[in-house]
């Protein structure tokens, strides 16, 4: 099993808890994610193509920030990395532990939400990743903060966002595709909400200026930012997509669907 964190008291995280839990059993079975690859978002390359995990991961202790069903940290188990994975719901973390049994690796599981207490997780990391976790925060900076706190000097923290381009509204015009952005430095939220009108839970872009402030401020180093382009989808290619994507990828020619922070922390004198 895994280890609890969540504490009754926080409406809005009770909130998105019953949110993931009730969309897991469609969302694991409509969205393919694969466990031989390691993935970055929607429609682009995994890191078998973007080579941009650490070069050697077997021994390598590593954390995933709102794993879901923590297939990430499954393909890192399989090649020995020793993994630490939480997330809110209790739904997503039954599903990993029983791809982690099938696959007969160990992974140590906590269920708490990335905007509580850390205090479940023990040492620290030599790697930290998150993939398409921290738009669902209400403080990204301050996971980020708390992401650098729990690194290894020279550690190396991944984490990847829908690109602030293609949240914006997409366009049809004269044939061809594109996208119209009426405020980038102050993007719309995609809110989700219940029978009642009510805000579950809600996506955020941010601006790239934003988002790097946030990993320096972190006192991290930037090693790169990427934004790869969108793949004919397959699961040769791409080892995170679904049918809706699929329909949408016409509508992302020319737009980066993903960006991706590459960070390292560095002991400072």
């Amino acid at each position: 099993m895994w280890s609890s964190g969540i504490k009754k008291g926080s409406n809005s995280i009770m909130k998105s808890r019953q949110y993931w839990n009730e969309l897991t059993a469609e969302y694991q079975e409509n969205t393919f994610i694969s466990i031989d690859d390691f993935h970055y978002g929607p429609m682009v390359a995994g890191d078998k193509e973007l080579k941009l995990l650490p070069r050697k991961l077997k021994g390598l202790k590593t954390l995933e920030i709102a794993c879901g069903a923590a297939q990430n940290s499954i393909y890192l188990a399989k090649k020995g990395a020793i993994c630490t994975a939480f997330d809110i719901a209790e739904m997503q973390l039954a599903i990993a532990l029983e791809i982690m049994r099938e696959q007969k690796i160990k992974i140590q599981f906590h269920r708490f939400s990335m905007d509580s207490s850390w205090d479940k997780i023990e040492g620290t990391f030599d790697l930290i990743h998150s993939t398409f976790g921290l738009c669902f925060s209400k403080n990204p900076s301050k996971i980020i903060k708390k992401a650098a706190a729990l690194l290894n000097d020279g550690g190396t923290f991944i984490f990847s966002l829908e690109h602030p381009v293609a949240a914006a509204e997409k366009l049809e015009l004269e044939g061809d595709s594109g996208v119209f952005i009426n405020n980038y430095f102050n993007p719309i939220p995609e809110i989700r909400v219940d029978e009642n009108n009510e805000e579950l839970i809600r996506s955020n872009t941010y601006p790239v200026g934003v988002m790097t402030k946030w990993i320096t401020d972190a006192g991290l180093t930037i090693s790169g930012i990427f934004e790869p382009t969108p793949k004919v989808i397959n699961i040769e290619n791409t080892p995170y997509f679904s049918a809706a994507w699929e329909e949408e990828i016409a509508g992302f020619h020319g737009i980066p669907p993903v960006i991706i922070f590459v960070c390292r922390k560095f002991k400072r004198f």
